[in-house]
């Protein structure tokens, strides 16, 4: 199973965690790895924008079998593909 990253991501992203091993069978929207991004805020009375560090999920967009990560735990993921 080949999957890309989307360009509906907020990049750079950096991957934390990969959920989903080689040699794995997973189902549509199952875990494959979590991910770090930055994003700028408005929080607070003053509507002040900061910056906030934001961990989510990728989900597998089909059925199938883990053959090979391209990816580790670390990687920087500069823009989608």
């Amino acid at each position: 199973m080949l999957l890309k990253s989307t360009k509906d991501l907020h990049y750079p992203i950096t991957v934390k965690e990969l959920s989903a091993q080689e040699g794995d069978t997973v189902e549509r929207f199952a875990p494959l790895f979590y991910y770090a991004y930055k994003s700028t805020v408005t929080q607070g009375r003053d509507e002040v924008e900061v910056e906030k560090s934001f961990t989510t999920v990728f989900e597998s967009e089909a059925e199938g079998k883990i053959t090979s990560w391209r990816i580790r735990a670390g990687t920087v993921i500069e823009r989608a593909g």
